[in-house]
């Protein structure tokens, strides 16, 4: 379970348009009014219907939100499928943030609210993936045509889109023969505004400013478009380039409660599972009946609890550029249009967490305390304690849970880009053909790290209220300066991964269609082709490489290559410690030997003196090289920076 505080953001506008509304009101008589539009009626000479459609001087003609529903109902009604489109009026009138956001008004679509689908422990405030009727796989168009970031999946990343330079967003939640394969759960098409649309001189700009209540920061916004037409003997042409920058300072807050498990009412026990989890697929009784689950008289306990803060910054810049030509006729009409959009997220983390992947640990409670439970035997108030305590649980024989003290970094900067040349033309009254070329190019670099130290704690967790509260105590018997002096934690792991992604594709597509007959069964036909070639290269560690730096059950290798350290005697049974270790991450000259928690390296057995999942250092201190499984410019882990006295910088 998990909760979270996003803070809200507040707009502050600038609209760079001009308006006017008119609104009149009219008092007559219902029967006067007939009497005169029949007298009116019979007075109208033969022509009348000419003299009607002339505009009456000084009138004003006011659109605004029923104009832009009128435009998406027409949308909906003259497709050949299910299709929820929102225009560019509701685009602007709408506090929306992201092309998700803006998706997520349309009836059957949810946005997902996590920075990827794989990582639920963090929140996106702005939305990721499309959803449609509860499928993820959505195929993204941009103008009826191939759009994807480089993520490693076929979909565009909606958050890289301004939504001030679309047009309409249509959503098609069924396919036609026309359509391009590929979205099992339906299509997203972002149709861009173009300069023929909306004809003459057009300039529009907006300005916004966005506030995190919990960052407490301002971040701006802004986006201008111009566009003109130009009307000649030979045609019309329009041209249009537009821009839109905006950054978003946020931050989220949330707690968890970790792995609720039944367990039997003793609390003596491990965890009740229907299948194998943990370490070693250990699960209590070995005679446990799945088909006997929940247990009767069983209570269900959570495992731990943590908290975590994030900030993210994310700075978005989007260019567009469209010509277009028109000729006289209107039934030939050629445009290019050019997208380019650059997004960048920096995320910063801290995070306190119960580890509670071990199954062979359970939690009780603490000395002196008892749980609560509902009606139900739901875990409501109550500490959670390890009363064990040894060299793998807590070596310092106090008990308490495995608590890890957490810093994630994350930087995302994703580049997508757009050209394409399209052409429609009515060669005839009843025949049509289009022609498209598409070239997309695509790259995406995402760089992530963990630093984890850990000590034990106890949980003081209360789910009586809408948000969990959690607290961590010092186990019983501990000193004041229990978390502060630094004594009773060590460097527990490091995690990093890398991906460095790119992606392009070409396509070439003809499309013609036949009006056959008004009236009919067969009323038109329509053949095309497409040929489309993707090119796409996906670099992923994954986090991979775990990286352990001084765990006490991995404590038995540590020989440095200088040749000290419990690991170079054999029967030495402890790790390389180092009691005066600098909180700046140097090796100090000093060391001892023994199993003592804290403040120690350890190395990897039957390796060189290194953490796992970084580089491989040869030589010490006199090493300049260090190797990486991925070539050039693709480097893996942290390489050590010699200084003096045998030392080094991580």
């Amino acid at each position: 379970m998990k909760y979270a505080s996003v803070a809200p953001r507040r707009r502050l506008f600038v609209l760079g348009t001009a308006s006017a509304l008119a609104v009149s009101v009219s008092l007559a008589s219902p029967a006067l009014a007939q009497d005169a539009d029949e007298d009116a009626d019979q007075e109208q000479p033969a022509d009348s219907d000419e003299v009607a459609a002339e505009p009456v001087a000084g009138e004003i003609i006011v659109s605004g939100f029923r104009a832009s529903l009128s435009s998406a109902q027409n949308i909906k009604r003259d497709s050949d499928t299910f299709v929820d489109a929102v225009t560019a009026e509701d685009i602007g009138a709408l506090p929306d943030r992201s092309v998700a956001e803006t998706l997520q008004r349309i009836p059957g679509i949810t946005i997902g609210r996590f920075e990827k689908a794989s990582d639920p422990d963090r929140f996106s405030v702005e939305g990721t993936g499309v959803i449609i009727r509860g499928l993820p796989f959505a195929r993204s168009e941009l103008n009826g045509r191939d759009i994807f970031s480089a993520t490693g999946g076929r979909e565009l990343s909606f958050n890289d889109v301004s939504p001030e330079l679309l047009g309409r967003v249509e959503v098609f939640k069924n396919v036609t023969a026309d359509m391009i394969e590929g979205g099992p759960s339906g299509t997203v098409n972002l149709v861009t505004r173009k300069p023929l649309d909306t004809r003459g001189l057009k300039l529009a700009g907006t300005v916004g400013i966005n506030y995190g209540d919990l960052r407490e920061e301002w971040s701006p916004e802004f986006s201008v478009l111009g566009s003109n037409t130009f009307e000649t003997g030979a045609g019309s042409f329009g041209i249009q380039a537009s821009y839109a920058y905006s950054e978003l300072k946020s931050r989220t807050d949330a707690s968890q409660v970790a792995d609720p498990c039944y367990r039997a009412p003793s609390l003596d026990g491990p965890c009740l599972r229907a299948l194998s989890v943990g370490s070693g697929g250990f699960v209590g009784d070995s005679n446990f009946d799945a088909s006997n689950f929940p247990p009767a008289g069983s209570v269900l306990v959570p495992k731990g609890a943590g908290i975590r803060t994030t900030d993210l910054d994310r700075t978005r810049e989007a260019f567009s550029g469209v010509l277009q030509y028109e000729d006289p006729t209107g039934d030939f009409v050629a445009t290019f249009q050019w997208l380019r959009a650059e997004a960048s997220f920096d995320t910063e983390e801290f995070a306190l967490i119960s580890r509670v992947d071990d199954e062979l640990l359970f939690p009780e409670a603490r000395n002196g305390t008892a749980f609560e439970y509902d009606a139900n035997g739901i875990f409501q108030r109550g500490i959670l304690s390890q009363r064990q305590g040894d060299a793998y649980a807590n070596p310092f024989g106090r008990g308490g849970i495995p608590l890890d003290s957490l810093r994630f970094l994350r930087a995302l900067d994703t580049t997508t880009e757009d050209f394409s040349f399209d052409i429609k033309w009515n060669i005839t009254d009843r025949f049509r053909i289009n022609f498209e070329a598409q070239k997309i190019n695509s790259d995406l670099t995402r760089d992530s790290v963990f630093g984890a130290l850990s000590t034990w704690a106890d949980v003081d967790l209360d789910l009586t209220g809408s948000v969990p509260k959690v607290q961590f105590l010092a186990p019983v018997g501990s000193p004041a300066d229990y978390f502060s002096s630094g004594l009773n934690s060590y460097y527990w792991f490091g995690l990093d991964s890398r991906e460095k992604n790119e992606g392009e594709l070409g396509s070439l597509r003809f499309d013609a269609e036949y009006d056959i007959s008004d009236d009919g069964f067969f009323k038109a036909a329509r053949f095309g082709a497409r040929w489309a070639e993707r090119d796409r290269t996906t670099r992923n560690t994954n986090f991979s490489t775990w990286g352990n730096l001084s765990a006490p059950w991995a404590g038995r290798a540590g020989c440095a290559p200088w040749g000290e350290g419990g690991g170079c005697d054999p029967n030495a049974p402890g790790v390389l410690v180092y009691p005066d270790f600098d909180p700046n991450r140097r090796f100090p000259d000093q060391n001892t030997n023994g199993f003592v928690p804290g403040r120690y390296f350890t190395g990897l057995p039957g390796q060189e003196f290194a953490l796992a999942g970084g580089a491989f250092v040869d030589e010490f201190p006199d090493f300049a090289q260090y190797r990486t499984p991925f070539g050039d410019n693709f480097q893996r882990g942290n390489v050590p920076l010699p200084i003096e006295n045998g030392a080094a910088w991580y």
